[in-house]
């Protein structure tokens, strides 16, 4: 705790004297266009050199639309998505984990996979959350071969009386957890709590958990990194403020955060300890999704995306765009994007400067 303390007053010392926050100019190198959409982009993943995406029309009872697995320079393939509305994909490798609406109902739906190079489907769960009790999905999680999803039970705070007299109606937590995706099935990550956010490194997984008893509308701030396969755990450590968005590669996780008074900042941690290794104030329009890679940690501020180098005060400008951002990731040096504009979606790729 003194450590994070220490680190935020000299972050923010250094903010106050123009030192933090320094964008150099946007730095991306050939910007290439993978694809072009009829319909605006509604959902993205990027993992492994593929891209996972959906595109709208997104009414329920509108005919379903295939998503795609474009593999980076070798192809583009459409998937059935089994269900009704736009798909929100998740991708881990050679795998794609996706949750669709079942028939009409916008409040029941399910987590479907498929292998990247086989059309056959599988349903891993479905969830309804129609009334309370109830149950919800949660996060996508996926890294080369780790693929994994978070759902949540939920009820009243007090069910009977809010049935009575309307009191203790606030929904909260009452169980949920993690599942693993290996193939076609799914293997529950033993004592793996639900997640609010998650990411996904060389068989572990980074969340923010959920905890049993609290309202869904907690600020939640305690992270966990847990071994995929055995669910044990192997760090943790909690935020001053709420975690925003989680993201984890080789053995740092990086999470975003929003403390009093709307400031952010990017917190990196060990993996293996918890230990806050530094803290990284940013611009309060700054949001997430955040991704990681060894080029730095990737967030977006409008219509810019930029990398914010641990240890150093520098905010590299990547790119801007006309349009606006349907999803992003990075990989190495290389990022993939959804821009949407003029009616129809670009799956573009560039690179950093380092």
């Amino acid at each position: 705790m003194k450590a994070t303390v220490r680190r935020l007053v000299v972050a923010g010392a250094m903010a106050g004297l123009g030192l933090a926050s320094t964008a150099s100019p946007a730095s991306a190198a050939g910007i290439v266009t993978l694809a072009c959409t009829a319909h605006t982009v509604a959902s993205f993943s990027y993992d492994g050199g593929r891209v996972a995406y959906d595109t709208a029309p997104c009414r329920f009872g509108a005919r379903p639309t295939p998503f795609h697995v474009l593999t980076i320079g070798v192809g583009n393939r459409q998937f059935g998505q089994h269900g009704l509305g736009c798909v929100r994909v998740g991708l881990g490798g050679t795998r794609v984990v996706w949750e669709v609406a079942v028939d009409s109902e916008a409040f029941v739906s399910s987590f479907w996979t498929v292998a990247t190079d086989d059309p056959t489907a599988a349903r891993l769960q479905t969830f309804d959350s129609r009334a309370a009790p109830g149950a919800m999905t949660g996060p996508i999680a996926g890294d080369r071969g780790t693929l994994a999803y978070s759902w949540t039970t939920y009820d009243f705070e007090n069910p009977t009386t809010c049935q009575q007299n309307g009191t203790g109606c606030a929904l909260v937590v009452t169980g949920g957890g993690v599942r693993a995706v290996h193939g076609t099935t799914r293997v529950r990550v033993p004592s793996a709590p639900p997640a609010a956010a998650m990411a996904a490194s060389s068989g572990r997984i980074a969340l923010v958990r959920k905890v049993v008893g609290k309202r869904l509308s907690t600020g939640w701030n305690a992270v966990q990194v847990r071994d995929a396969s055995t669910g044990s755990v192997v760090s943790s450590f909690t935020t001053v403020g709420t975690v925003g968005s989680i993201a984890f590669a080789r053995n740092r996780v990086a999470v975003l955060v929003r403390a009093g008074n709307g400031v952010k900042h990017i917190e990196v941690h060990s993996a293996t300890t918890g230990a806050l290794e530094t803290s990284l104030l940013i611009a309060s329009n700054a949001v997430g999704p955040i991704d990681m890679s060894k080029a730095g940690i990737l967030f977006r501020r409008g219509k810019e995306l930029l990398i914010a180098h641990p240890f150093s005060t520098v905010r590299e400008s990547i790119l801007r765009i006309r349009g606006t951002f349907a999803g992003y990731g990075l990989e190495g040096t290389r990022v993939a994007y959804a821009e949407n504009l003029g009616g129809h979606g670009f799956i573009r790729i560039c690179s950093t400067t380092r």
